[in-house]
C-alpha cells in the first residue's frame, strides 16, 4: 500500500467531513449485547450510513452474518436508523462488543496493520512497545511496528524520520500492528478513525487513522 505522507494531525482534523456521512457506507458499532425478553439485542450506534429493518449485515471482526429482524428503541421499535442514532437490533448470529456492522455490498474490513498519527501525553513511546488500543468500543493489543516521522505537535514540522522513540507532548506517524479490528480513515468516518493508547490501564495519548492496510 502507499502510506500517507506529508500532512499533520492538525490538518487532518481541520479537513474532515467533506462528504455527507449519511451517504457513506453503513457502520454500526456494537456497544454491548443484552438478553431481553428471551431475545439477544445488540445495542449500538450508527456512525455512518443508514440501517433499516430487513437489511442483511455482516459484523466484523466476528464475521457474523444475519438479517435485521427488529430495531428497538425505548419504548418501541423503528424501521430505520441514521447517523447518531443509538438502537438495539435483533438479528441472526451473535454480535460481540467492539464489532462493527455493515451491509454485505460494502462491508467493514478488519485489519491488523494501519498508519496513524499519534500525540503522546506522558512518558516515552519506543519502537517495539506494546499497548492497549481503544477504537470505537473495541479494546485490543497493539504493537508499535515503526515510527516513521517524529513531529512537532504544535507546528506540524517533521523533526526526524525513522526514529526509535518519541517523548512527552511529541507527535509521530506510526505503523501499528494489532489484533483484527475495524478502523476507518479519520477523514472518511471519524468515529472509527480515532484511537487511544493505554499503558497498564492508563491512557497515555490519542491519535487518528491516516491509512489502512487492506
Amino acid at each position: 500500500m502507499e502510506w500517507y505522507q506529508g500532512t499533520t494531525l492538525i490538518q487532518v482534523l481541520d479537513g474532515v467531513e467533506t462528504e455527507k456521512v449519511s451517504e457513506k457506507p453503513l457502520r454500526f458499532v456494537v456497544q454491548d449485547v443484552y438478553l431481553l425478553d428471551s431475545e439477544k439485542v445488540a445495542v449500538g450506534r450508527v456512525e455512518s450510513g443508514t440501517l433499516r429493518k430487513g437489511d442483511e449485515l455482516i459484523l466484523q471482526p466476528s464475521t457474523v452474518k444475519g438479517r435485521v429482524e427488529k430495531m428497538k428503541v425505548f419504548p418501541g421499535e423503528v424501521e430505520e436508523a441514521r447517523l447518531g442514532d443509538s438502537i438495539g437490533i435483533v438479528m441472526g448470529g451473535e454480535a460481540k462488543r467492539g464489532d462493527v456492522g455493515g451491509h454485505l455490498e460494502n462491508p467493514p474490513v478488519p485489519v491488523d496493520r494501519f498508519l496513524g498519527e499519534f500525540v503522546l501525553l506522558e512518558g516515552t513511546l519506543n519502537r517495539g512497545d506494546e499497548f492497549e488500543m481503544k477504537c470505537g468500543t473495541k479494546r485490543t493489543r497493539c504493537l508499535v511496528r515503526e515510527i516513521k516521522e517524529r513531529i512537532n505537535s504544535e507546528t506540524g514540522e517533521v523533526m526526524e524520520k525513522n526514529t526509535e522513540e518519541i517523548g512527552k507532548n511529541e507527535a509521530a506517524t506510526i505503523v501499528f500492528n494489532t489484533e483484527p479490528l475495524v478502523v476507518e480513515k479519520f477523514s472518511e468516518i471519524p468515529e472509527l478513525g480515532r484511537f487511544i493508547l493505554a499503558r497498564k490501564g492508563k491512557n497515555i495519548g490519542a491519535g487518528v487513522v491516516l491509512e489502512v492496510d487492506r
